[in-house]
């Protein structure tokens, strides 16, 4: 499906239609595809899943190796259905069904295949930050973010920023306290593997104009606040830092992000996808073939944007 440009623009546009009206999409996935496929389903499924309104499903009983089948259902409405001889779906036909006694059979069918499956994603609205109040999990951490991570923010700039915006009491607690177990989770992650931080740097016009977006989540706080350029640096300092003194810290300066408003935090036992806007929401993955899928995805990317360690140092001292 992701395959051809054309056929997927239009299936896309679709799906993003129904689920702007409302409509919730209820899918049972099929994981036992090749990294190259799962890595463009990531890709393409990611946004609809930060709606809200996917229902994602995995199977765990074995794969008929002699079939394939397809039933794309609207109940009570009408089916896209299919069922082809493996390898032959290119050449196979697809029948639209409407008649009322097929589609009461083939929802009794679908409702019996669901109640064989587990959910795929588990979802937190508006509570992502305690996920990572949970003790972390020993290994590397990859993430893709929309700002420079907390786990590499200085205490005392935390401390300044939160003083000079007027953040105090149990607000002011509870930022420092997440932001301490960032530095504890980096620090871990460091010792025990790898840690990878995709993200972009902000254009001068944005650093001297309002500033750049502090990265914290709407859970911890629900107001925008922004570095002045003097804490900006002060942050990319410390990045710097942690390039000289670590080899097991890697930091790649992406030119766009391929997602809005998405975070991506991938750790040895789940990946954690953070929607970065109101209503704030965390859906955690922690199925082992989708674990692998992501590996693929921050393979490629690591790929597409290697850096030699001095390049990307001098990167960040432009903005020292």
């Amino acid at each position: 499906m992701v395959g051809d440009k054309a056929f997927f623009a239009k299936w896309y546009a679709l799906i993003l239609a129904c689920v702007k009206r409302g409509v919730k999409v209820r899918i049972i996935h099929n994981l036992d595809r090749e990294t190259d496929e799962m890595i463009s389903a990531i890709q393409s499924w990611m946004p609809l899943y930060m709606s809200g309104m996917i229902e994602a499903y995995v199977c765990r009983r074995g794969r008929d190796t002699r079939f394939s089948h397809t039933v794309f259902l609207r109940p009570s409405g009408e089916c896209v259905y299919a069922n082809h001889i493996k390898g032959t779906e290119a050449n196979g036909w697809y029948e639209f069904l409407t008649d009322d006694r097929k589609l009461a059979v083939l929802a009794t069918e679908y409702d019996k295949l669901l109640g064989q499956c587990e959910p795929l994603v588990k979802i937190h609205i508006g509570t992502g930050d305690k996920l990572f109040t949970e003790e972390q999990s020993v290994g590397s951490i990859s993430s893709m973010l929309s700002g420079l991570s907390l786990g590499t923010m200085p205490e005392k700039l935390v401390k300044s920023l939160l003083e000079r915006n007027g953040i105090t009491g149990d607000e002011a607690n509870r930022i420092k306290g997440f932001c301490r177990i960032q530095r504890k989770a980096l620090e871990a992650a460091l010792t025990s593997g790898n840690v990878c931080e995709f993200t972009l740097l902000p254009p001068d016009d944005e650093l001297f104009g309002r500033g750049v977006r502090v990265n914290l989540s709407p859970s911890l706080y629900n107001t925008d606040i922004y570095y002045t350029p003097e804490e900006y640096a002060c942050h990319i300092s410390a990045i710097s830092a942690r390039l000289d003194e670590s080899t097991s810290y890697h930091f790649y300066v992406l030119p766009e992000l391929p997602f809005t408003d998405i975070q991506i935090i991938k750790s040895d036992d789940r990946v954690t996808v953070i929607r970065a806007k109101q209503p704030y929401a965390a859906f955690v993955f922690t199925e082992p073939m989708m674990l692998h899928a992501f590996d693929g995805y921050f393979e490629v990317l690591k790929k597409r944007y290697k850096c030699d360690r001095s390049d990307v140092r001098r990167s960040l001292r432009k903005l020292i």
